[in-house]
């Protein structure tokens, strides 16, 4: 889910977690819950999750450090689609819904600001985009766009590769 996120989008929803504790045996989510729109990141403590369905309840893998739920809860206002309890006293980080989109739209607007200020300094043939693309044109564009992460030496293009994306270096050499 953050696997897509810039660097400043990372950290300021990383920054946006609160730590909220619960003890062995108390229910963070439930499920069939509408109300809840949490997501969990376990840093201490184990915890079990279960669904139940036609009557049968099944218990998965526990939840332990470093593993997270909660992440449909981020995208949709939907009922919960498991139980988690507690198995011992645990510390976990959440972010809520409304947090969450609005930093990921901050990011988006922010973006997408910065990528029609690059488009429109190109130049083809002397000629500036902005000089002869209409706004929805620019829209259209930005809505492909995508950004992509390199390290420093590692192989972007190279002779012989299928030449079907169009690069435009955003930073870095």
């Amino acid at each position: 889910m953050f696997q897509r996120c810039k660097p400043l989008e990372f950290a300021d929803i990383a920054d946006a977690f609160e730590p909220v504790y619960f003890s062995a045996n108390s229910v963070v989510i439930k499920q069939g819950d509408e109300s809840d729109e949490y997501f969990y990141i376990v840093q201490d403590g184990i915890l079990e999750h279960s669904i139940i369905r036609a009557g049968n309840k099944r218990i998965l893998d526990p939840f332990q450090q470093g593993s997270s739920f909660g992440e449909i809860a981020l995208m949709y206002d939907t009922p919960r689609v498991m139980t988690v309890t507690a198995c011992e006293d645990c510390k976990l980080w959440k972010i809520d819904r409304t947090t969450f989109r609005s930093i990921h739209q901050y990011h988006a607007r922010k973006t997408c600001n910065s990528n029609t200020s690059l488009l429109k300094n190109i130049s083809i043939g002397g000629t500036k985009l902005e000089e002869v693309w209409t706004s929805d044109q620019f829209d259209d564009m930005h809505s492909v766009l995508d950004t992509d992460f390199f390290s420093k030496g590692e192989v972007i293009l190279q002779e012989g590769m299928t030449g079907d994306i169009l690069y435009i270096i955003e930073s870095g050499t």
